[in-house]
């Protein structure tokens, strides 16, 4: 079973365009010596890597530095002077099938299987396998989340295999990307059911990372 860190890596991947290890902290508010383990859990797991190689995207940063007078003098680090490996969800049918195997799994007052597929299926990601794998990914999906999907409420999980798994190519095409807006709707859907509960927390958090990782959270893309 994902622990919520793991789901907010993979939620941040899922745009495909590659996120370091510190940008990844970063995001998460959590120190980078504290996520490694966690990345290193899902790639072993095989669901990422951080094979590729490119200049720092760091942004500039002042650090101080101890000079031989013993008094502090300010250096700025600027990024593209240093490489980073950045992250990326593996391109394969096992490891989206690995995902929402892991997803199905017992639910956690953090985890919402729903929301986050909702997501997935809709992502930068799922294009990008479709553009390789083509119908095996709607095959593979179907077939993940057919085995004992743990929802009992039969629309929700027509709605799930039916309309929210692309058929291929084209007809992920016709979907909207998901966008901060989606993240505020699903939100805002479930309030009849969990007025008692407060939300999952990994809710709350892709909501606000949608707003802080844009200028214009309403045509923020996934």
């Amino acid at each position: 079973m994902f622990s919520e860190s793991q789901v907010k890596v993979i939620l941040i991947l899922r745009d495909n365009n590659g996120h370091a290890g510190w940008e990844l902290a970063e995001h998460i508010e959590m120190n980078e010596s504290n996520l490694n383990p966690v990345l290193k859990k899902l790639e072993k797991m095989g669901i990422i890597s951080n094979d590729k190689v490119r200049d720092s995207t760091k942004p500039i940063s002042q650090i101080r530095i101890k000079s031989k007078d013993s008094e502090y003098r300010r250096s700025k680090t600027r990024s593209g002077e240093y490489k980073e490996h950045p992250y990326y969800l593996n391109k394969s049918l096992e490891a989206l099938r690995i995902i929402i195997r892991e997803l199905k799994g017992k639910k956690y007052p953090h985890i919402d299987a729903g929301f986050i597929l909702n997501i997935i299926l809709r992502s930068k990601y799922l294009e990008a396998l479709m553009r390789e794998f083509g119908v095996n990914v709607n095959k593979c999906a179907t077939e993940e989340i057919n085995k004992d999907f743990p929802f009992t409420n039969n629309e929700f999980y027509k709605e799930i295999v039916d309309e929210l798994i692309p058929k291929d190519l084209s007809d992920f095409k016709e979907r909207p990307q998901f966008t901060q807006a989606d993240a505020s709707m699903l939100l805002d859907d479930k309030k009849e059911y969990r007025c008692v509960f407060r939300r999952p927390d990994i809710e709350i958090w892709y909501n606000n990372y949608l707003k802080r990782i844009s200028p214009n959270p309403e045509n923020n893309t996934a």
